[in-house]
């Protein structure tokens, strides 16, 4: 039997984009392209998985 538990404190934080991640951060900087900056991420991930072997 496995448990993880990712972002245990449940913190809000974001990804770095792909690539060039050219989207701009905010409204006031202008985009130079279409990657996406900043990707939030999924906030407390709990996985439980139970394995049996015959």
């Amino acid at each position: 039997m496995t448990l993880k538990i990712l972002n245990l404190l449940n913190h809000s934080y974001y990804d770095p984009g792909i690539e060039g991640a050219d989207g701009g951060d905010n409204y006031y900087k202008r985009a130079q392209g279409f990657r996406n900056s900043l990707l939030p991420q999924p906030g407390r991930y709990i996985q439980l998985s139970w394995t049996i072997e015959f």
